[in-house]
């Protein structure tokens, strides 16, 4: 059984950081890593990086997103995105 990669992501994910950040994810995808997005640091988060979050999980097979921040949960409901994908 293959092991995931762990991605922690950082304290604070914006709209200037979306780019880098998609890169970097679709990066390990790309060599056929599973991978296990860490969200237990994230105090600070607006609603671009928000949907890019949830366009990686709903439409990558590869990703998931667990140990949400309180701050990450509560951008995800208050969007109503946490119907299109499973926030864990």
């Amino acid at each position: 059984m293959e092991q995931k990669e762990k991605f922690e992501l950082p304290h604070k994910i914006t709209i200037a950081d979306c780019e880098s950040l998609h890169h970097k994810i679709n990066q390990l995808t790309e060599k056929n890593k599973d991978i296990v997005l860490d969200a237990s640091l994230v105090d600070a988060v607006d609603t671009a990086a928000v949907q890019l979050l949830a366009e990686l999980i709903t439409y990558n097979y590869k990703v998931e997103l667990n140990n949400c921040s309180e701050t990450l949960t509560n951008a995800v409901k208050t969007l109503g995105l946490d119907n299109v994908c499973k926030f864990t």
